[in-house]
Order: C-alpha cells, then structure tokens, then sequence
C-alpha cells in the first residue's frame, strides 16, 4: 500500500468523522429553529430553594435561543439578583438539559431540569434539581409563561409541593 493511498484513507476518515459530527447538529438546529413556538422571551418564575425562604417563588425572565444544536435558556431580572443559563435539547415534547446559576451574593448553583413544553396554551413547566447552600439535593419547581398572567396556570400545572416534599426529609 503506497503513502498516497495511506494519506488519502487517512483524510477520508478524518472528514468522515467530522461530518458525522456536523450533519446530526445541523439537522437539530434546522429542526430546532422550527419550533418557533419555544424561541423568543418568556415570564418565568422558579420555587426558591436557598434556607427558609424555600416557599416562596422567584421572578424573571427568560431569553430562549439556539446555541449550536441546543436551546440555550438566559433570565433577566431575576427577583433576587440571581443570572441563569441552561441549555437543553427536546424530546417528545419536553425540555430536558441541565442548568448553572451565578448567585449574587457569590456561589454558584447547578443541576437538571426536565420542561414540558405546551405551545397552544403558551406555558411551560416541570421541575429542576439542584443544590441548597447545605449541599442537599433538592427538586423544585420551575414554570415559564409567554404572558405573565398565564403564570399562575404553569404553577396549577406543575403542582407547588415538590420543594415542601423535600423540606419534610430534612
């Protein structure tokens, strides 16, 4: 077998594996900015999770935008001062990716999250986990609506006593 044949498998693997690569993204990205419904600003509001100001809920709002082949989630006036970023990929219907937080008073926080996405009643909702200052694991609340009104139906939907659950463990 000559060098040349050696360097031309050679590059046929390397491109080979790098279209492997970009195909599959391209095709998510394509299939991702036809949900239209999911991209733009939304009213958000998250189950506190820090102390005992556990039962009460946080205020913001959330930027959704594609990033590569994922849904990249980013809030803004966040009620307690806090900034976070997600990332999630879609499946049958729900958000599912994972999250950071970069908290005011220093610290971050991190964890999952799983979204049900439905678009005809413009709401969002499901559950994050992540940790207390304690480092427990905790599994809270987490609702997204296009109109802020709409909000109070995304906390109906996805039921207030996950975060109380917890709280009864302690």
């Amino acid at each position: 077998m000559s060098l040349i044949h050696i360097g031309t498998l050679l590059l046929g693997a390397v491109v080979g594996a790098a279209l492997a690569l970009v195909i599959p993204a391209a095709m998510e990205r394509s299939r991702y900015a036809a949900r239209r419904d999911l991209l733009g600003s939304w009213f958000s509001s998250y189950q506190q999770y820090q102390g005992e100001a556990s039962k009460g809920w946080v205020e913001e709002k959330i930027d959704i935008r594609l990033e590569g082949a994922k849904f990249l989630l980013e809030s803004s006036d966040n009620s307690i001062g806090e900034y976070c970023r997600a990332t999630a990929t879609l499946h049958a219907g729900e958000l599912l990716g994972k999250w950071a937080s970069i908290r005011h008073e220093g610290g971050n926080a991190y964890g999952g999250m799983l979204l049900t996405v439905l678009p005809e009643e413009g709401v969002i909702y499901g559950i994050f986990s992540g940790p207390r200052d304690s480092g427990q694991r905790i599994h809270g609340a987490w609702v997204m609506a296009r109109k802020e009104e709409d909000l109070a139906k995304a906390k109906r939907l996805v039921g207030a006593q996950i975060l109380e659950m917890n709280d009864q463990r302690r």
